[in-house]
Parts: structure tokens; sequence; C-alpha cells
């Protein structure tokens, strides 16, 4: 078990960074075998690390300050006085546990002394678990500084909360775990970009779930878990380039999902789909790859044109005010207004001509070829049915029935 801390050996060096390791040491004789515990302090000036014995007899820890992140560690041979501090009050404490473990003769997992790396004192960015492991002390042995965990197939229900200390964390991969929810703490993960949470359990996804996703993820991948239903206010997640959504039980996209301006890479194949949302054609912005393979799609020539809701109407003047702000660019602010009317305003669904439409619009399947959608395709057909929204009239007639006009 390893920290990462300020130490400071003695009352006169300055603290520096460095790190404290347990290991063991395994003697054998022809009477019998004698393992031997020891602390190994690495710093920038002892890279090889300076060893002290762990026993009863030669270890004094205080632990005071250990709420603010600080402990003494004093050894009697040789005489040594070992000053730690770190933010990290939570990985400290669990280090001092180990300590006392080991004091008490309890089972404690640790490295044989021949194992350790020429420097401890470079921090690890990157970490894979095994099955071997996984255990709650292992989790709690990583460094906040950690920029990359790959956890996968290692049977977990939950996230570990020790994963919400990493704020650096830019990768996390769960995949392949039994994991059913996911957690307010990954709102924490202020950092992260890549989300990999394929082969879980999670069958519900609800808005509030979404909401704790951090906007700053650029790769989501919730393949082959079960889920029914995407909430419309991923949209929120608007750097998503990635989204991957294979596998599942879904029978609609949200109606809003081509409001994802950055989304790149699409990928919803083996799912129940029997048609995309217009928005994907709307947003302008082509798709680099998109795979819908695998799903049932309604055939275009028997749904193409029919329409669903019909509210054209003259607009309101509150739609009016709307679209003269979208048209030159006015943002308000909750100073200005309610936060109600903004959230309507962001709430507006683009017509297949690219116009922002409110409440008055109709919505009417129109088929539309995947080309227009992306460059690469991955699909069983070349036309799909979309659920599009049109702000006129003269949309309904253009494109409705018309794949061509795309």
């Amino acid at each position: 078990m390893r920290i990462t801390a300020d130490v400071r050996m003695g009352n006169k060096s300055k603290a520096a960074k460095g790190s404290l390791e347990l290991r063991k040491k395994e003697i054998k004789t022809s009477t019998k075998d004698i393992k031997e515990v020891y602390l190994i302090v690495y710093t920038a000036q002892n890279k090889n690390g300076a060893k002290y014995k762990i026993n009863a007899d030669n270890l004094q820890v205080f632990t005071k300050f250990v709420a603010e992140g600080k402990a003494t560690i004093r050894f009697k041979e040789p005489a040594q006085d070992i000053f730690v501090s770190t933010k990290d009050v939570v990985q400290l404490k669990a280090f001092l546990v180990a300590m006392r473990s080991v004091l008490s003769n309890f089972h404690v997992t640790l490295g044989s002394m021949g194992a350790a790396p020429a420097s401890h004192v470079v921090k690890k960015t990157r970490v894979t678990m095994t099955p071997k492991d996984c255990g709650d002390e292992a989790f709690m042995a990583l460094d906040v500084t950690l920029e990359s965990l790959n956890a996968v197939g290692l049977e977990l229900k939950l996230f570990k909360p020790r994963i919400f200390k990493l704020r650096n964390l830019v990768t996390l991969d769960l995949s392949d775990n039994h994991i059913k929810d996911i957690p307010d703490g990954v709102a924490k993960l202020v950092s992260l970009k890549e989300m990999k949470l394929s082969k879980n359990r999670i069958k519900d996804l609800t808005s509030v779930a979404m909401h704790t996703l951090p906007k700053s993820l650029v790769l989501l991948d919730l393949s082959d878990n079960g889920l029914k239903v995407i909430p419309p206010n991923i949209t929120k997640l608007n750097r998503l380039a990635t989204l991957r959504l294979d596998g599942n039980a879904l029978e609609r996209l949200p109606f809003s999902l081509g409001k994802l301006s950055d989304l790149r890479m699409f990928s919803a194949s083996r799912n129940k789909l029997h048609s995309l949302p217009g928005s994907l054609v709307a947003s302008r912005s082509k798709l680099e790859e998109i795979d819908v393979s695998g799903n049932p799609f309604h055939p275009p020539d028997q749904q193409s044109g029919k329409i669903l809701l019909d509210n054209l109407v003259f607009p309101s003047l509150r739609d009016l005010v709307f679209g003269v702000c979208r048209k030159h660019g006015i943002r308000l602010s909750p100073e200005e207004v309610p936060g109600a009317l903004i959230s309507l305003m962001d709430a507006g669904l683009p017509c297949v001509c690219g116009r922002i439409c409110y409440s008055a619009l109709a919505v009417a399947f129109a088929s539309v070829p995947l080309s227009s959608i992306a460059r690469t395709v991955v699909s069983d057909v070349s036309v799909v049915v979309t659920e599009s929204v049109m702000c006129s009239k003269g949309c309904l007639d253009k494109y409705s029935n018309n794949p061509f006009a795309f």
C-alpha cells in the first residue's frame, strides 16, 4: 500500500513531495518462515527509498492532527521522525490503519520488497485494476492526481466513494460490472472527458441522473445496459463528440438529440428504434459516423408524410420574442428575465430548414437518406423515417414526403 504526500525527515529538513509504502520481506529458513514488514520512504533525494522495520518495539505513530491530514511516524532504530502531510485525509487514515493492522498481526495484502520500482516519487497517472486487487483498500490507495482509471470486469455493484475524490480524472472505464445507478457524486469529477459504462445494469436513466453527469464529457458509452429511455436533458452535455447507446431496449431517441452540436460519432445499433429524431438532420452539422444497424425501422413508403402533430398557428408574442433574440444573438440572463423563460427558450426545437420552433409547429414522419446525416453509415437500410419538426406548411409540403429535399 502506498500514499503520496509532503514528507519531512526530522526537524531540520524541509518538506518535499514523496511517497510512503508498506512492503513485506519474507525470509525462509530450514526451521521457520519469517515475515517482516517495512515502511519505505521515497523522496527526490532518495529514490531507492529509506527502509524502516515495523514492529511494536520500534514504532510510534502520533495522530493528534490526522483530521487535518497530518501525522508523525517515529522509529527508534534507526532513530527518525517522519512528518507526513497531505490534503487527502481519507487516504492517510487508511494508510495508518494498515500500519496498525500489521502491528496487530492482521492480514494485509502487501507487495514484496523486490517488487519496488526504481522511483516512487513520480505519480501514476493511469491505473488498471484487476480482480485480484480491487478491494476497498486498493481503491482507497488511488492517488487523487490520477487521470485514468480502468476498472473493467470486477463485478462492482456501485461506484466506489474513492472515485469521487479523483478530481483530475479524465478517463473512467467501469465497463462489464454490475452497476445499476449513476450516483450524484459523479458531478464532482469536473475534469472527466470519457466515461465508459457499457455492459452494466443501468436500466433506468433518470433526468436527475443525467443532470449529475459532468458537462466536460466528450465521450459517453452506455451500451448494453437494457436502457429503455434516454432523458431529453442529455443535450446539456453539449461537448459530447461520441455517444454510444448500442444494445439497449430504446424505442425512441430524445427529440432534441441533434442539438448536440459537437457530436461526431453516434451509435444506437441493436435497439428497437422505429425512427430517428429529425433534429439530427436539422442540426446541419453532419456526423462523421452513425451506426443504427439492427433496428426495426418503419418502412419509409408506409409512414412518410404522416402528420403526428399539427399546431401550425400564428406564433405567440413570446415565441416571436424568442425568435428575435436568437436571430440577433441576444442572450438572456436570470437577472433580466425569470429562469423559466430561459429554459423555454432553450427548449426550442429545430425545423428541418434550420429555424427554431416553439409552440407553433408540426411534427411529421419524413423519409431521410442516412447519407445526409453522416459521412460514414452503418445500417441495414439507406433511408430512414424521422420524426421531424416543421415550422410552416411550406416546410411540411417540401420535406415530409420527399427524401431528395434533404
